[in-house]
C-alpha cells in the first residue's frame, strides 16, 4: 500500500498526522550515531532543522553556565529543560537558568549543529 493509502486509512481512524516509517528509522539511526547523551533526533520540515533531546553530561562544558551566557556558533535554541527524569519538572528555561548535570534538554538546531550541541552538553571524552 502506498503512503497516500495509509494517510486515507489514518484519516478514517481520526488520526491527524502520519509519520513515515523512513523518518522514524533515520531519526533513530542519527540518535545512535551522535553519542551517548543524545536521547532523540527529530528532523523538522525539509530536514534543515532538527530537534535534539539530550542529557547534560556529568562534566559537560555547559555545567553552571547561564542560558543567557551560552553561545552556540552553529545556531541553536534551548526549548525545554527537564529535571528529575523524563517529563518530570519540565519547563521553558529563562535567561538566568544555569545547566546542571542530569538535566534533559530539548534543543532546536540548524542542520550541521548537532556535533557542537553534543560537544557542549555531552560528557567530555
Amino acid at each position: 500500500m502506498s503512503g497516500s493509502g495509509y494517510a486515507a486509512i489514518a484519516r478514517r481512524l481520526g488520526i491527524d498526522v502520519v509519520i513515515p516509517m523512513k523518518s522514524v528509522v533515520v531519526d533513530s539511526i542519527l540518535s545512535h550515531l551522535l553519542g551517548g547523551n543524545v536521547r532523540g533526533v527529530h528532523r523538522v520540515g525539509d530536514g534543515s532543522v532538527e530537534v535534539l533531546e539530550m542529557d547534560v553530561g556529568a562534566d559537560a562544558p555547559v555545567l553552571g553556565t547561564r542560558l543567557d551566557e551560552l553561545r552556540i556558533a552553529a545556531g541553536a535554541l534551548v526549548m525545554l529543560v527537564s529535571r528529575g527524569g523524563e517529563g518530570k519538572d519540565a519547563f521553558i528555561p529563562r535567561g538566568d537558568y544555569a545547566f546542571a548535570a542530569g538535566d534533559r534538554v530539548a534543543l532546536i538546531v540548524k542542520k550541521g549543529g548537532e556535533m557542537e550541541a553534543e560537544r557542549l552538553f555531552g560528557t567530555r571524552s
